[in-house]
């Protein structure tokens, strides 16, 4: 005589054995319309959270405001005269402006293969601007200009994509404050 199996019940639960599932009719039971549904009613919804920020307005501490690919160059003058030349070192590395402890902004320039700071500037609002140097044929260079002393530093800027884009952002940095 044959044996007879249990009969099953269908509307019990699946064990969580089982690999198959079978959807529901209700659309809305999903596990991520649920988790979208759960962040909709919740308190941190109404919260927006920005990753990156374009033009900041508050300064913090120990914050990277800006950071670009360059190699540092030198100016040469020409003997009695006031033009002269750019030669550009090869070494690349990172030009970055951070905002230390203390709450002042550092412009840097990064050694990019010993990672060492061989460039540190400490600044003051309105003390220094950067400006594209036209003159410059083959390449992408820029200077930064100290305004009450006669600092001037050179970088060729190797993402030549952001030059544009990168002077009027590195001024409004250095005026801010």
């Amino acid at each position: 005589m044959p044996s007879q199996t249990p009969s099953k019940d269908v509307s019990s639960k699946p064990s969580t054995n089982s690999l198959i599932s079978v959807p529901t009719t209700n659309s809305l039971n999903t596990p991520l319309v649920s988790r979208l549904i759960t962040l909709k009613n919740s308190k941190k919804a109404n919260k927006k959270f920005v990753l990156f920020h374009e033009s900041p307005t508050v300064i913090r501490k120990n914050r990277m405001m800006f950071l670009i690919k360059a190699g540092r160059s030198t100016f040469t003058k020409n003997a009695g005269a006031n033009t002269g030349h750019i030669e550009c070192d090869k070494r690349p590395g990172y030009l970055r402006m951070k905002v230390d402890e203390r709450g002042a902004l550092n412009i840097m320039w990064e050694n990019n293969s010993t990672r060492k700071k061989e460039l540190q500037i400490k600044t003051v609002p309105n003390e220094y601007t950067v400006y594209k140097i036209n003159e410059c044929k083959d390449g992408h260079v820029i200077m930064l200009k100290g305004h009450t002393n006669d600092v001037r530093q050179f970088f060729w800027i190797q993402d030549c994509d952001s030059l544009e884009q990168c002077v009027p952002k590195m001024n409004r940095i250095l005026q801010m404050r």
